[in-house]
This record gives structure tokens, C-alpha cells and sequence, in this order.
């Protein structure tokens, strides 16, 4: 809380009891404020969840939080802050700290859910374009091999999630959402429900590349975020797989695919759904010359049929021959 943004300056607060609780650079106290407890960092879960600066935490005052209530995550307590928390709240409560929690021994009980890294944000509908190469947290359908135990949870018909930190690139943006394809490793296993010709591998697009790779069906990749970990001798491409993803996901860029490699990119796309390629200038050029020809026989074909007054608009159009004329005359 930040009481009207005075913080523990305002009448009434006991400012023994409370400290600075803050997001990114430490905030200095507010003018009248005497806090005497080391203030505690959290790790925001995205820019929109970054605290005010006159923001407090009330050591003194105890919530109970059923587990049945739906709750909205904004963040988490950083590592540097996490014993200094915990001494300064049993302090105030009259509590005492078990052994295991004095030192810097993390709590004998863990969570069994992962905190997502900070740089997990919302982008705008830019981000997502064609050929673009992101990671994000997703959930699918856990298979009878998958033992991942911390990444198991249940939806509420009881079906087992996997959720997982995946790799994709962007093929289609549309008005809400993005069409994409996999990038798997496949935990280093083969992967024998795709066919080799739904794979594409991916190399480094480093320096003078060598352009002959992508006449091999290989997808070069450019890397723009620092620090991203792609293992090109594992990670394969499936475009049998087709997923959407919104444009409010939180999501992680990697890079993107080099432009050379985006008609590649999209042959296979439309490959492994049994599209047709879209057509070149060459064959939009014959394609349009087609329709004017039949055009311009149907225009020529009304004129002449009108100034002779030859079809009459009640009867359909018969072309006979001189010789069915004739007979059917007789």
C-alpha cells in the first residue's frame, strides 16, 4: 500500500513496522519517513506490474488467502530479499525462525511452479511478422513418455499439461494472433512421427553465410538477443504442426528468419498443408491476360449478338449446323 502516496509519513502508520517494497532501482524514503528495515526487492512479471515508489509493506498486518481463490500473479520476492523478509516478519510477529530458514539455506519445501524470466514481455502487434523467432511459455496435452513432474499441472477436467518454455516462428500474423510453427530438439531423441519432409533444420545466418544452404531446405537464423542458447545440430522445424499464439502472450525474442530464407519458409509451410504456392508476377501476368481474353470474346460475342437481334433475351442460345437447320425445318 502507499497510504494516498505518503507512505508511512501519514498519520497513524507505525513505520517500525513497515519497509520500502520496490521494482527495478531502490527508491530513496519519502520526505517525513524514518524506516529503520532494509527494504525488499521484487522481480515483476511484466513492465505493467512495476510498484509505485511510495509503495509499503505492513509486516504488522496478516492476510489469509484461500487456496480456492483465484489470484492474479504480479511478481515474486528476489532472491537477495528472500531472508531478509522472513527475519524482518517474524521479528515484528513475535515469531521465531525455524534452524533450516537462518543462514542462507533456501526453505526445506519448495513450489513446485518455475517463475518466468523478466525478460518474458507483452510486444506489440509489430513483433510478430513473418519469419520472426520467439520462445514462449505453452501448455499441451502431456504424452504417456513425458516425466517432467514440476511441468505437469491439471486443467479442470483433469487432463495433464506439459507446459514449457517452446520455440517458434511466426508464418502468419493475423488481427489477434500469430500462426506458428515448432522449433524441437526433441530432447535430443529422433523424432519418427514427422515426415523428413515436414523437417527443416536451422543454421547460424553468420557473416558471410553460405547462401547454397538454403537450395538444401536449411533455415537460416539470425540471432539478435543476447544470450540465446539454439542448438542447431538438434533443432529442427515441424510445420505439420500449426499453433496459435496470441499477441498478448508473454514472449521472449530470439531473432529471426534471414529474409533469403522466407520463400523458403513459406514453400514449406504451404508444402505441409497441401497449399498451392501463391502465384509469381509470371503467372499473374498469364493468369490476368486470361481473364481479359474470355472477356473480350464474351463482350465481342454480346455485341454482335445484339446489332443482328439474333437472341432474343426469353430463349437460350443454340448454335446449330446448316444441315440440322434444314432437317429440322422439313
Amino acid at each position: 500500500m502507499t497510504y494516498g502516496r505518503r507512505g508511512t509519513a501519514k498519520k497513524g502508520v507505525n513505520a517500525a513496522t513497515h519497509t520500502i517494497i520496490y521494482s527495478g532501482n531502490t527508491p530513496a524514503p519519502l520526505s517525513g519517513e524514518h524506516l529503520t528495515r532494509r527494504p525488499i526487492r521484487i522481480t515483476p512479471f511484466g513492465p505493467q506490474h512495476k510498484l509505485d515508489t511510495a509503495s509499503r509493506l505492513n509486516y504488522a498486518k496478516v492476510y489469509t488467502i484461500e487456496f480456492n481463490i483465484k489470484v492474479y500473479f504480479v511478481g515474486v520476492i528476489h532472491d537477495d530479499s528472500k531472508d531478509r523478509l522472513l527475519k524482518d516478519f517474524a521479528e515484528v510477529q513475535g515469531l521465531q525462525l525455524a534452524p533450516e530458514y537462518h543462514s542462507n539455506n533456501e526453505p526445506p519445501s519448495q513450489p513446485t511452479h518455475k517463475m518466468l524470466d523478466s525478460a518474458y514481455q507483452m510486444a506489440s502487434r509489430k513483433f510478430f511478422k513473418k519469419g520472426r523467432v520467439f520462445s514462449t511459455p505453452h501448455p499441451e496435452v502431456a504424452g504417456p513418455s513425458t516425466t517432467e513432474s514440476n511441468e505437469i499441472t491439471l486443467d479442470p477436467y483433469h487432463n495433464k499439461l506439459h507446459t514449457k518454455i517452446r520455440r517458434f516462428i511466426v508464418v502468419r500474423d493475423m488481427s489477434s494472433h500469430c500462426l506458428c510453427v515448432p522449433v524441437n530438439t526433441y530432447g535430443g531423441r529422433e523424432n519418427y512421427t514427422a515426415k523428413p519432409q515436414d523437417q527443416r533444420q536451422l543454421f547460424p545466418a553468420v557473416g558471410n553465410w553460405d547462401k547454397s544452404r538454403i537450395a538444401k531446405k536449411e533455415l537460416p537464423l539470425v540471432v539478435e538477443a543476447s544470450g540465446a542458447d539454439v542448438d542447431y545440430s538438434l533443432a529442427s522445424v515441424d510445420f505439420t504442426r500449426i499453433l496459435t499464439i496470441k499477441h498478448y502472450a508473454l514472449v521472449k525474442k530470439i531473432g529471426r528468419i534471414d529474409k533469403l530464407g522466407l520463400p523458403l519458409l513459406e514453400e514449406c509451410f504451404r508444402n505441409a498443408l497441401g497449399m498451392p504456392l501463391e502465384l509469381d508476377d509470371t503467372n499473374v501476368s498469364q493468369f490476368w491476360k486470361q481473364i481479359f481474353i474470355i472477356l473480350a470474346i464474351k463482350l465481342q460475342f454480346s455485341a454482335l449478338a445484339q446489332a443482328a437481334d439474333i437472341v432474343p433475351q426469353s430463349q437460350p442460345l443454340c448454335l446449330c449446323s446448316p444441315q440440322h437447320t434444314s432437317s429440322g425445318m422439313a
